[in-house]
């Protein structure tokens, strides 16, 4: 909000010109007198200088009345406005990257000042890497200690030097620091070459990353011989030493070897450290400097360096090793004795090339190699834990150490609406309640890493209170700040640790404010009806209950809704939010068009109608949050997903949020909590291995709940590597029950798919360790007999092939006791199939497939509706829907084509094709709106280019996912799809190829079974004509014998007919035996043609 005293600043800067002189003059303008000076600092020393509107249409508020922000932010240097407020201003709303005049300004209001602002700009960064950003205050601070303070001493903290490294890259012409804005801002070699030594020993002496732009510029500095190289070196291998992204240390490497180019003797000098960098048997770094130090390193100094690398986990990393000692010319006794033990191991390791390097090594040692005697550790099969007994949330003390503690505590993040967050807004409430100075104090005393909290607003003159609409915590934030120290409490404060609230404590607070007169912030009763345990309620008492309170609910400054507190609650307990379901269809979270599990959207309830919809808004956007909503399960946490980057902070939080639910968690929740514990770059697994544990022993996994196909909330699935490795620690902590049956519902779940998804292998071997584990509790009685059951490990051993998932299957089973197995079709599932196919419309369009004149590895598809061409003497329409922009995307959304046409050659104009009463007709204007998409039926035409245009390059993905959404909305019918494929497939510059990923899981397969029988008639017409088989009827072979027993089971009960199957003989009795010829056999067999 505004300073009250703003207004006569501005008043008095108008009087002057000031918006209009001459940047120059600004710096020596005479600012009067002192009592106009105290005017100015007053009204610029706090307050908004502007704010947003958003209804009923966005505007901007300025309270400078046109006066350029920039010159506002100069005039307060000028009269000394305390230097935090500057910071911030340059941070938030100025954004000037003129640093030499704001240096010359901060200067001239002495060196105390001077020595202020330093202080506060060394807090925050705009320093990305290698690119400084226009907030970047700490520029500022070099001008000021070099040029104006004149000091030596060097300001050793870290975002200072993260600068300072960009701006000496800069100067030092460096790749990838060049080109910035604002050059002559930037300091020049010249003024950075005097201190330029001492700035990087700062930098070495704090441990600064030199992946980022140090590094560089060290390593440039050493090249200059400004700096010695050892120092460089030394600085290089301590960051290397803590690296933990691949990237970050392929940079570091990178500058040692091909930048710095390390000698033999530099090696051998920095030998301790290289040591330590190399026990982490990390491959890359074994491949750079591990095998070149075997060579160099004394004899006495081998086998400590040696020891670890043998435990590198790559086969390739393993004999380079091996080969590498073995190249040695003498060994010292103390090597043999020290590394045969590890070498013994790998002798019998299962790769070859390892074991014969291994044995090789062990021969010149003179060990004769012996068979590996593996000591076989059992793992305890334990029950399930009991579901644990939802503990109450218990605000802090609120006091300002208490409010403090939290701060620090790392457990709030603006990410992620945590639990600890919820302590800090409840306790500040309460402070403000008791000592407004004191919680005002906190807040104005938070730095910029905490702009998501409550702000201090001393004006009285309080503008609007925009409601976000969509942001239940927003805007709760931000009526907090207008009402400290007014409101006893919260109503939305937890009265459980998952976030919900019990009926009871919402009217106990409610009462508070009625005996207080005081009225309800609107988005705080939001958030408490939200998270409401409504479903232990007795609904006509407390209904009852409710209406008693007449509290008044305040929406904005002097804006109330017409309904009591009381009232809203009562009529939300009757009418509340309904729980969504998780659905299938195109992401709402994302700008790509890719196929997410995300929360259906619901509606605002009646109840909540004079309120913003906003849990509404938050569902159509495809995310909701456990904080908002923590009693509907799965639904709220699509956001806990594994990723790569995956984060300490949001992901990781989530997961410890996941492990304070009250009930056992869903299947997408439980297998996304667990995926989580794979590695990530930002340390998110640290996190969810806690959480996992917590969530085991209080009851909220349960085995056989995780679903595979809910991994990463992807439904053409998620890659399941790491994930063994994870199962495998769960088991070892006491969760063997829920890992084993987890393992072989991901082999299940592999069995299903078209190809076998990359982590199968892993998952098959990490069975083979667990299954002695398994086959003693199930001889002890412990395990339930269905342990022994495992159809997907039981499916990878029954195979014959000599794949990696398949040995160590059948190794697995081995272990097993054996069982009766299961009949072949017994968990055939065809329930779906019966659902009633929609009605599409034939018409009469002919979708073609041709060569692109302009692109010879491209085709287009092209549209043509003879009749309705000719109805308006249009000769020569063609339709080229690769080529048109927006063409595909108008013709699903509008049933309507824009097009170009001619005459005798010549261009005659442009009209739109659309489908209007049944029929094509052609209107030489576009519809003016979108038609409702419920209103357009589906055309056959519309289903053949879609297929026809997911063969198609680059335009594959605009065609496949609308395809996807029609399939998902149910749009589509196995006719349609037959009559398109029977045109496509016919033609020889289509395939099929791309359009059988649709049915790699049998979800479509009750639409999309033509797309194989269909294509298996085109090709057999081929064989019949002696012709050979298109290359693309082996992948549709395949894709029929994936899915076989459920084809078969189809076809059995009629819903695919009988002669479908024909081409097959076709194709199986061609004289010649081929791969499709054996394929079409072996189909033939399954669905019993």
């Amino acid at each position: 909000m505004a300073n009250k005293q703003l207004a006569a600043t501005v008043a008095l800067c108008k009087e002057w010109g000031w918006g209009r002189k001459p940047l120059e003059e600004l710096e020596t303008f005479d600012l009067g007198s002192e009592q106009q000076q105290r005017i100015i600092k007053q009204g610029l020393s706090k307050g908004e200088w502007s704010r947003y509107e958003y209804d009923p249409v966005f505007r901007t508020i300025d309270y400078l009345e046109g006066i350029p922000a920039v010159r506002m932010f100069y005039l307060a240097i000028r009269v000394g406005v305390a230097p935090k407020r500057i910071v911030r201003l340059l941070r938030t709303t100025v954004r000037s990257a003129e640093y030499r005049r704001i240096a010359r300004l901060v200067a001239a209001n002495g060196a105390d000042y001077a020595d202020r602002f330093i202080k506060e700009a060394v807090r925050f960064s705009d320093t990305d890497d290698f690119f400084l950003g226009i907030e970047e205050t700490n520029v500022v601070s070099f001008y000021l200690q070099t040029q104006h303070l004149n000091r030596s001493e060097i300001i050793a903290e870290e975002n200072y030097l993260k600068a300072w490294s960009v701006c000496a890259g800069r100067a030092l012409a460096l790749p990838n620091m060049q080109g910035q804005y604002f050059k002559e801002e930037f300091p020049t070699w010249k003024e950075l070459k005097p201190t330029f030594a001492a700035h990087l020993r700062a930098a070495f002496e704090l441990g600064m990353p030199m992946w980022m732009a140090l590094g560089p510029v060290a390593v440039e500095g050493a090249y200059r011989g400004l700096i010695e190289r050892n120092e460089v070196i030394a600085a290089l291998l301590q960051s290397l030493d803590m690296v933990s992204r691949p990237g970050h240390r392929k940079q570091l490497v990178t500058l040692l070897t091909a930048v710095l180019r390390i000698t033999d003797e530099e090696i051998r000098e920095h030998w301790e450290s290289f040591n330590g960098v190399l026990a982490s048997a990390e491959p890359s770094l074994i491949t750079a400097f591990g095998l070149r130090m075997i060579a160099l390193v004394t004899d006495e100094q081998l086998a400590e360096l040696v020891l670890p690398l043998l435990y590198v986990t790559t086969l390739k990393g393993l004999k380079d090793v091996l080969k590498a000692v073995q190249a040695r010319a003498d060994f010292s006794e103390d090597t043999p004795y020290v590394l045969a033990d590890r070498v013994q191991e790998l002798a019998g390791h299962k790769d070859p090339g390892v074991a014969s390097a291994a044995t090789k090594l062990l021969s010149r040692w003179g060990v004769t190699p012996q068979p590996a005697e593996l000591e076989q550790v059992l793992i305890p099969w334990k029950q399930t834990p009991p579901v644990w007994q939802l503990p109450r949330f218990h605000r802090g003390p609120a006091t300002i150490d208490s409010l403090t503690e939290l701060l620090s505590s790392g457990a709030m993040t603006e990410r992620v609406r945590t639990l600890a967050e919820e302590d800090f807004y409840a306790q500040l409430v309460q402070l403000a309640h008791t000592d407004v100075a004191a919680a005002k104090r906190l807040l104005d005393g938070l730095g910029d890493q905490y702009w998501w909290l409550p702000t201090v607003n001393e004006s009285a003159e309080r503008g609007p209170l925009q409601s976000s609409y969509w942001d239940q915590f927003w805007d709760r934030k931000n009526h907090i700040s207008y009402t400290l120290g007014k409101i006893p409490c919260l109503l939305s404060e937890p009265s459980f640790v998952d976030f919900s609230i019990t009926f009871t404590d919402l009217l106990q607070r409610l009462e508070k404010y009625h005996t207080a007169g005081l009225p309800v912030m609107e988005p705080d009763l939001h958030l408490a009806l939200t998270r409401l345990r409504i479903d232990e309620l007795d609904f006509d008492s407390a209904y009852e209950q409710a209406l008693r309170y007449s509290v008044p609910v305040q929406y904005d400054v002097e804006e109330f809704l017409d309904r009591t507190a009381g009232q809203i609650i009562a009529d939300y307990i009757r009418h509340p939010y309904q729980k969504p379901s998780l659905e299938c269809a195109v992401s709402r979270s994302s700008w790509s068009k890719d196929l997410a599990i995300q929360p259906a959207e619901i509606p605002v309830p009646d109840s909540l109608g004079d309120m913003p919809p906003r849990l509404t808004l938050t569902v159509e956007q495809g995310k909701l949050r456990a904080a908002e909503a923590p009693l509907w399960g799965d639904v709220v946490w699509t956001d806990l997903a594994y990723d790569s980057r995956a984060h300490a902070d949001y992901e990781g939080m989530l997961a410890l949020q996941a492990a304070q639910s009250e009930q056992p968690l869903g299947p997408g929740a439980a297998v996304n909590l667990i995926g989580l514990c794979r590695p990530s770059k930002r340390n998110a697994h640290e996190r969810a291995e806690e959480a996992v544990r917590l969530a085991w022993q209080r009851g909220l996994l349960k085995p056989g709940v995780p679903d595979p196909q809910l991994l990463g909330w992807k439904p053409q699935g998620s890659s399941f590597k790491g994930i063994a490795e994870v199962l495998v620690d769960c088991a070892q902590d006491g969760m063997l029950a829920l890992s084993w049956q987890l393992l072989d519902d991901f082999l299940m779940f592999a069995s299903q798919q078209a190809s076998t998804p990359p982590g199968t292998s892993e998952v098959a071997e990490a069975m083979e360790v667990l299954a002695p584990s398994v086959a003693a509790a199930l001889h002890d009685h412990i395990a339930d007999e269905t342990a022994a059951m495992v159809p997907g490990l039981r499916f990878f051993a029954a195979k014959n092939n000599r794949s990696k998932a398949t040995a160590a299957a059948q190794a697995a089973v081995q272990s097993l006791p054996s069982v009766e197995p299961a009949p072949a079709n017994s968990r055939i599932n065809i329930d779906q199939w019966a659902k009633p196919q929609p009605e599409t419309i034939d018409d009469t369009a002919t979708v073609f497939v041709e060569t692109d004149a302009d692109h010879d590895d491209r085709v287009l598809v092209r549209l043509e509706i003879p009749d309705v061409v000719a109805s308006v003497c249009v000769e020569g329409t063609v339709i080229q829907l690769w080529r048109l922009p927006y063409s595909l995307e108008r013709l699903t959304t509008h049933h309507e084509v824009e097009i170009y046409t001619t005459r005798g050659g010549n261009y005659f104009g442009h009209f739109y094709m659309r489908w209007e009463q049944g029929q094509w007709v052609v209107k030489t204007n576009p519809l003016a709106k979108r038609p409702q998409q419920q209103e357009l039926p589906m055309l056959d035409s519309i289903v053949q280019v879609l297929l026809g245009m997911i063969h198609t390059e680059p335009k594959a993905k605009t065609a496949r996912d609308p395809f996807q959404q029609y399939l998902l909305e149910h749009r589509i019918s196995a006719n349609s799809v037959a009559k398109a494929v029977a045109n496509l497939a016919r033609n020889p510059l289509w395939s099929p190829v791309r359009a059988l990923k649709l049915v790699e899981t049998d979800e479509f397969l009750p639409v999309l079974w033509p797309l194989i029988t269909e294509s298996l008639a085109a090709g057999a017409e081929h064989v019949a004509a002696g012709s050979s088989a298109p290359r693309w009827l082996s992948k549709v072979l395949d894709m029929g014998i994936r899915h076989g027993a459920v084809l078969a089971a189809a076809t059995a009960e009629g819903y695919i007919p009988a002669t479908a199957w024909q081409p097959l003989s076709v194709v199986a009795a061609q004289p010649k035996k081929t791969a499709a010829s054996k394929k079409a056999a072996a189909l033939q067999a399954v669905v019993g043609a």
